[in-house]
């Protein structure tokens, strides 16, 4: 039995000096996307994980995801195809994400409180 753990609607991996940057563009929900920035060294688990989003469209997502690439790149960051190892932990953030979204859940919906309706 093989196990796919691939949740990354895009991914992007960075190397310099053996500093390892990995970048994934994760779905929360049908809609919505999370930018996941994982770094650390090559040789051991992420150091620092950050977020950033939710996107609206996927598009959105993987643009913010080629600018920071673009911008490492520039700053001598290699951006040569490489396998991704640290997915698990991109999953993991976009999931607590989406958690932390639950427990805040937002309403949109307008109801005018506090104004008389007019008499005619």
């Amino acid at each position: 039995m093989k196990l796919v753990y691939d949740g990354a609607v895009a991914e992007s991996v960075l190397i310099r000096s053996g500093k390892r940057i990995e970048l994934h563009v994760c779905e929360l929900d049908e809609e919505l996307f999370v930018l996941v920035m994982l770094v650390g060294r090559d040789d051991s688990m992420p150091a620092s994980i950050n977020s950033q989003g939710p996107y609206h469209d996927k598009n959105q997502a993987k643009a913010a995801l080629s600018a920071i690439r673009w911008a490492l790149t520039v700053d001598g960051y290699d951006g040569e195809k490489r396998t991704s190892i640290w997915s698990l932990h991109a999953r993991r953030e976009a999931r607590e994400n989406q958690h932390r979204r639950s427990l805040y859940v937002v309403d949109t919906s307008f109801v005018p409180l506090g104004i008389p309706p007019e008499d005619e």
